[in-house]
């Protein structure tokens, strides 16, 4: 539950983009195909409509009943991206940058 708790908090993923094949309509807007969509992992995660109005406390036992009963059903859990059984994609930079020395063979 803590583990869940921080990744939901803050996770390593923080924005997810997808780009749309086709067009598509999502309630009244519609989406034309080649277009970017960026999810904001952050704002999802801390959503008061998902998780109720102490989205932005640590709370763990939000999860003791598993992951959807946390997200009251809803896939809005997204610490690695889409899901929550995702591979870890290793997106995280380093603060300050990789230093690198090169050096002519």
């Amino acid at each position: 539950m803590i583990i869940y708790e921080v990744l939901r908090l803050y996770p390593p993923v923080i924005q997810i983009k997808r780009v749309i094949h086709k067009d598509i309509k999502l309630g009244d807007v519609t989406l034309p195909g080649g277009v970017q969509v960026d999810m904001h992992v952050l704002l999802i995660h801390r959503d008061t409509k998902l998780w109720g109005d102490d989205a932005a406390e640590f709370k763990p036992e939000k999860f003791k009943e598993g992951i959807s009963k946390a997200t009251k059903n809803q896939a809005c859990f997204l610490p690695f991206g889409w899901g929550p059984r995702i591979c870890i994609v290793f997106t995280i930079h380093p603060q300050c940058g990789a230093h690198l020395i090169l050096h002519k063979l």
